[in-house]
């Protein structure tokens, strides 16, 4: 989508491919430097207790035990991933929702295919502001509340996109967007999701499986854009 976006700016596609690039190399380096200013906040408020956040897995519990409660470490790690998951779905969700509006006012039929395409990827999204929340605070109502918030943006985004921006905003600034968030979500799963996961799998049972599984689930729904 960036590249079809900068293309739509009338770039070439050896200069959309080129801003694409940066734009994406642009939110992994955004993304790191803010993980980088919330550890360093994170760690100056509870210094004091000699907590450390950090993405190495822990020893395993013995005797079979493995449900065990979290440490503060380990509740700050994953509010942390949480709210760094929220802000890039957030982010995502923006100018999808006005991109969405201006679609279906374009054509009215692309709609349904549209609304069923996103509602099939926004799922793994909400799962993955959802379930650091219910892990570190045990809180179905709190993991649901903060995901439903986080998905907000995208009606927001349709909203404004109906009022104001739908003459203001154009496709550089879609595709800008979009690059910035994708490379925020690279960062968020290779140096937060991922790591996390295989620390509560250390044999690796469920989470290639499951990565796969979410990969699939993206794919459905990329092909149900195609033949809107």
């Amino acid at each position: 989508m960036t590249n079809q976006s900068f293309r739509d700016a009338n770039l070439t596609e050896r200069s959309a491919f080129t801003w694409g690039a940066v734009t994406v190399l642009g939110g992994i380096v955004l993304a790191m430097l803010v993980d980088w200013i919330g550890t360093k906040i994170f760690h100056r408020h509870v210094g004091e207790t000699d907590v450390v956040i950090t993405d190495a897995p822990e020893p395993e519990a013995k005797d079979g035990v493995t449900d065990k409660p979290l440490s503060a470490s380990e509740r700050l790690n994953m509010l942390q991933m949480a709210a760094y998951s929220g802000i890039a779905v957030a982010l995502h969700n923006f100018p999808e929702g006005i991109a969405t509006f201006i679609s279906t006012m374009a054509d009215p039929s692309f709609g349904p295919a549209m609304a069923f395409a996103i509602a099939m990827h926004n799922i793994p999204e909400g799962l993955a502001v959802a379930a650091p929340i219910k892990k570190a605070t045990g809180s179905q109502c709190k993991a649901f509340f903060w995901a439903f918030v986080s998905g907000l943006s995208e009606p927001l985004g349709g909203l404004l996109g109906w009022l104001v921006l739908k003459d203001v905003l154009g496709p550089a600034t879609y595709g800008i967007f979009y690059g910035l968030t994708a490379g925020i979500m690279i960062h968020i799963s290779f140096k937060k999701l991922l790591p996390t996961a295989l620390k509560y799998d250390p044999k690796n049972r469920y989470t290639s499986y499951s990565f796969f599984a979410g990969m699939a689930v993206m794919a459905i729904s990329l092909i149900a854009f195609k033949w809107a």
